[in-house]
């Protein structure tokens, strides 16, 4: 680990986290509760959007709050026709104090962090989502790895 992440680690203090949309559909014709699927993949999006740093001042006191913004995703997709059957999606805001002052000057080791460590901690409300969503929506329960597993780069060569 860089020394830039581990700076990072150490200066943010976990606030929040919370949905800001969310969106889920089945495919026009697919009724889950009746049409046997019995062969079927599961297909992951999930990515960092964006982050700010957020300054607020109340009562002469400021306060630094560095928010990662992460888009997820889940689609249901029939192995037959490789074709989506249904598709449940979100985007999330994970807000961080920031307790060391220094580190508000730093981008590359909050970059590193959002990238690096932000879907760790998103992951167990999005695996509890997507669960109670697929039960809402009569889906199969679509098992998400108990721990996120960053996507690996792809080796061209």
């Amino acid at each position: 680990m860089s020394s830039s992440f581990e700076k990072a680690k150490k200066g943010l203090q976990f606030e929040d986290i919370f949905q800001t949309s969310v969106s889920a559909w089945i495919k026009e014709g697919f009724d889950p509760k009746f049409d046997v699927i019995e062969d079927y993949g599961i297909q992951f999006k999930q990515g960092v959007r964006q982050s700010n740093l957020l300054s607020i001042t109340e009562a002469n006191q400021s306060t630094k709050i560095f928010r990662v913004y992460i888009d997820v995703g889940v689609r249901l997709v029939s192995d037959e026709k490789d074709d989506a059957l249904a598709q449940l999606e979100a985007s999330y805001c994970i807000d961080y104090l920031v307790t060391d002052p220094h580190l508000s000057e730093d981008q590359t080791a909050l970059d590193e962090f959002a990238l690096k460590n932000a879907c760790h901690h998103l992951w167990p409300y999005w695996r509890e989502y997507v669960m109670s969503q697929c039960t809402r929506m009569n889906l199969p329960k679509l098992p998400l790895p108990f721990h996120f597993v960053a996507p690996q780069p792809v080796n061209d060569e």
